[in-house]
């Protein structure tokens, strides 16, 4: 059978409002702007909800700073709700919310009070008479996991979701081994927290007592800022920082994903440093949502995305044009599982994820972040390198830690104990003038 065309960009963009508050069942308030085609009529529409400022989302912040590679200094990585121009022209109506305590909705606990907002907001928005009743979820990230928790309260206008690096529930992930990553500082500076003060528990006021008076803690000042302003600022890192320990209903709420049972597409990139939680969120959701009737995946290549997010919005047109608007588009006819091969440079398709042939191997960790095939033999050095950690003073230290010579003459300078100079590595710089005149800085460790 010949498939039918995509939605065509035949739209202008309208603005149908900013800062339009939506009530919950409890009576709070969710703040969104809404964007539609400017044509008469009812069209599908895709929410795109999370905690990220939704201004950032908008199409003046995409025509100010467009298309910006990761490695750009005006790269943003919160500006991941969806290309609305894009969206827009194609006749779907572009709804970006803000969850509760954050931007311009009402405060309150998105992960307590505010568990049942997404299935609201969804169920509104396809009661809206711009909205045919076809509900489907746009966005990365944050709003990638908010797609999965709002599948698995089971609204029953949303029809499908297209979940991209979507974050695990999981401690693990976000903070493996209970160790902070100081990516939350990058993202603190697009904090959209609403400032209101938060309520706790009895138990949290006792652990967050505790964490206050906590030395370590204070020692670094931008950690300490957030434990001052007592949810304040950055409310889910400031729970994190109370109690940085796996929440005791982690098994209850990886069993609540067999809750999700729509359609999804769900994805992520290769990446390592720092974006852990969003290759292992989608490679969990993958395995762990059992009951979804219908289910692709994507594996991309190493690099971050570029911003404000733009990225294979074909594909999601091609998804959405599919179960929202009924188009034969071909994209049940593929293989499910799409995945780039990183040196081989190439895309390779299965069926399942992981591939049928995948041989599974044991690596041992090594010295200097590097894997071994081989494991060390039990009270033997052999194969052992050197450690990758600070073992000891260098046993040449002497309280001299600088020493110059120029044309001949020689300095020599003490630099004081507490200088900069002074508690840096052992290092040797040389600085060539002539054949007559040469540098030589030598620089140690801190000692007496």
């Amino acid at each position: 059978m010949k498939k039918k065309e995509l939605s065509q960009p035949i739209y202008s963009t309208k603005v149908e409002g900013t800062d339009i508050l939506v009530p919950m069942r409890d009576g709070a308030r969710l703040a969104v702007d809404v964007y539609r085609p400017d044509a008469e009529g009812r069209f599908p529409a895709l929410l795109a909800f999370a905690v990220h400022n939704k201004f950032l989302q908008s199409p003046q912040v995409a025509q100010a700073c467009n298309n910006q590679p990761a490695w750009a200094p005006l790269w943003c990585g919160p500006a991941e709700g969806g290309d609305t121009t894009f969206l827009t022209s194609r006749g779907y109506v572009h709804v970006v919310g803000n969850l509760r305590g954050s931007g311009h909705s009402d405060p309150g606990d998105p992960w307590i009070e505010g568990k049942t907002d997404a299935y609201d907001l969804v169920e509104w928005i396809a009661q809206q008479p711009w909205c045919d009743g076809n509900v489907g979820m746009i966005g990365i990230s944050d709003y990638g996991r908010r797609q999965i928790e709002a599948a698995m309260t089971q609204p029953p206008h949303l029809k499908a979701i297209f979940p991209y690096d979507p974050s695990n529930f999981t401690f693990r992930d976000t903070a493996p081994g209970g160790v902070i990553h100081t990516m939350w500082f990058h993202l603190l500076k697009f904090s959209a927290d609403n400032p209101k003060e938060i309520k706790l528990t009895p138990k949290e006021e006792e652990l967050w007592k505790e964490a206050y008076n906590n030395l370590d803690y204070r020692m670094y000042t931008a950690i300490f800022n957030i434990l001052e302003r007592k949810g304040k600022l950055a409310t889910r890192f400031f729970r994190l920082l109370i109690n940085p320990y796996e929440p005791e209903d982690v098994e209850k709420l990886e069993e609540d994903l067999t809750r999700v049972n729509i359609p999804f597409y769900i994805g992520s990139g290769w990446y390592a440093y720092t974006y852990k939680g969003h290759l292992f969120g989608a490679s969990r959701y993958w395995e762990k949502c059992k009951n979804v009737p219908f289910k692709k995946l994507i594996f991309t290549g190493p690099a971050h995305l570029p911003r404000p997010w733009t990225a294979f919005h074909d594909e999601i047109l091609r998804w959405y044009d599919y179960w929202l608007k009924g188009i034969d588009t071909g994209i049940k006819d593929e293989p499910r599982v799409k995945i780039w091969v990183m040196g081989a440079n190439r895309w390779r398709y299965s069926e399942e994820w992981p591939l049928k042939e995948t041989q599974w191997t044991k690596l041992y960790l090594d010295s200097w972040e590097r894997l071994r095939w081989e494991p060390f033999t039990p009270s033997s050095r052999d194969g052992i390198d050197a450690p990758d950690c600070f073992a000891q003073m260098p046993l040449t230290q002497t309280r001299t830690v600088q020493k110059c010579s120029i044309s001949g003459r020689r300095s020599t300078r003490r630099i004081p104990t507490g200088s900069s100079f002074s508690r840096m590595s052992v290092r040797m710089y040389r600085f060539r003038r002539h054949e007559r005149e040469r540098w030589s800085v030598h620089r140690y460790p801190r000692g007496k």
